[in-house]
């Protein structure tokens, strides 16, 4: 569905759609949309023509993503990598893709990125938020306090993490440095 802002709604896309589930805007207004069933990243224009981005060979179970500020697409993958346990995919601009981030994971679910360009990854099994640099080194767990079966995460302006806490319907707050506020 797109909304204007009157709450006027009507169907942007439908067509290839399977489980739709994260979706994202590149820098020129393209939407692209995590189609967890059919293992693809769906990409449509602003008028709604549907494309796929990426398929089963770069991406596997997707859950959530995120881009970065050089329009570089990152990309769980809840059940991916060489354990079966999750990874993360980090796709260029022009589709070429690469593993960002294999192992330490226990289903890994959601995005998030920081001012720094740091990448945050829920580990929902784990109940940890791991934190990853921009080249990809793994930093360890950025928090665990209070986690239990973290998904999708957002920053705000001030640099504290948002944490959506699946099992305990709740939103967990956390500073910059990974404390639980």
């Amino acid at each position: 569905e797109k909304y204007l802002p009157d709450g006027t709604g009507s169907v942007f896309a439908d067509s290839g759609l399977k489980a739709p589930h994260a979706t994202a805007f590149d820098k020129a207004g393209n939407l692209y949309v995590v189609n967890t069933q059919s293992s693809a990243i769906e990409k449509f224009t602003p008028t709604g023509v549907g494309t796929v981005f990426a398929s089963s060979d770069s991406v596997s179970r997707p859950a959530d993503l995120v881009f970065d500020t050089a329009g570089n697409l990152y990309v769980t993958n809840t059940y991916g990598g060489a354990t079966g346990t999750g990874s993360v995919t980090k796709l260029a601009p022009d589709g070429t893709f690469s593993v960002f981030a294999d192992g330490g994971f226990n289903v890994a679910y959601g995005l998030a990125i920081d001012s720094a360009g740091n990448i945050y990854v829920s580990n929902f099994g784990g109940n940890t938020i791991r934190k990853f640099s921009p080249s990809g080194a793994d930093l360890g767990i950025f928090a665990s306090t209070a986690l239990n079966g973290p998904h999708g995460m957002i920053f705000d302006s001030s640099g504290n993490l948002y944490v959506a806490n699946n099992v305990t319907n709740s939103i967990l707050k956390y500073s910059s440095t990974g404390v639980y506020l």
